[in-house]
């Protein structure tokens, strides 16, 4: 069974992310019609607290994300640590890490452009499902099964909106929205976070602060609601910051 159909997202992404029949975080916002989708910035975001990582937009938000942060798995990296995505059944379940199976170290989609991937055995899933089988048959890609990054399910939703939705002013461009607890000394990272949602068609990333984590993002039901709350960081270390993520500044 694969991840979609199994865990993290029975996805209800571009009806949250429109606001049409989607039950978000309180309760839903009305239906648009299709000159307001069309006519409507999606204002796309992507928030990072300490525990998850959450798309949201005008219409609402898509389920949490959540992940582990661990260290790294392979030596010689420029990054310390990594994002592995888990399962929660509840609030206070600590979850489980997912494993995914890898291709010549991306991750691998099946013929439906789906994830292999389940979470592991043990009461945190720290070791591979059993269940869980390489593909056969091609001597020429390195299969690996190791724990699913979190940027990899962002990156994947973050470029079916690119080829799903159609009309709005501001597709291609997202806000990355940061916890306060991301300072310059770890924002590095984030860099592998900040290249998939380049590598996923997004080259606009305006980055941003916003204080009070969870407690502040689940009493609200779009991004609107935050919008005018979220901080820039100040200009002598947005440079600063932009550089360590490799991305650039969006000129307007």
């Amino acid at each position: 069974m694969t991840l979609r159909n199994k865990i993290l997202l029975a996805s209800v992404l571009f009806a949250v992310m429109l606001g049409a029949n989607a039950c978000t975080r309180n309760t839903p916002p009305k239906e648009p019609t299709n000159t307001e989708t069309n006519a409507r910035p999606l204002n796309l975001s992507l928030f990072v607290t300490s525990e998850y990582m959450v798309l949201g937009g005008w219409g609402g938000f898509q389920p949490n994300v959540y992940f582990r942060i661990a260290k790294q798995i392979k030596l010689g990296e420029e990054w310390p640590f990594e994002f592995w995505a888990i399962q929660k059944e509840s609030e206070e379940d600590p979850g489980r890490t997912i494993w995914a199976v890898y291709a010549n170290d991306s991750i691998y989609l099946d013929s439906n452009k789906n994830f292999l991937a389940l979470p592991g055995e043990g009461s945190l899933g720290d070791t591979p499902p059993w269940a869980l089988r390489k593909p056969a048959g091609d001597e020429a890609t390195n299969y690996t099964i190791r724990p699913l990054h979190a940027h990899d399910v962002i990156a994947k939703d973050l470029s079916t909106i690119l080829k799903e939705i159609k009309g709005i002013p501001d597709i291609g461009q997202i806000a990355l929205v940061l916890d306060t607890m991301f300072t310059e000394n770890n924002m590095k990272a984030l860099r592998p976070l900040a290249q998939a949602i380049k590598g996923a068609g997004y080259s606009h990333i305006t980055l941003k602060y916003f204080e009070g984590g969870d407690a502040v993002l689940r009493e609200v039901r779009s991004v609107n609601e935050i919008k005018d709350a979220l901080i820039t960081p100040p200009d002598t270390l947005l440079q600063k910051f932009y550089d360590i993520l490799g991305i650039e500044i969006p000129k307007n």
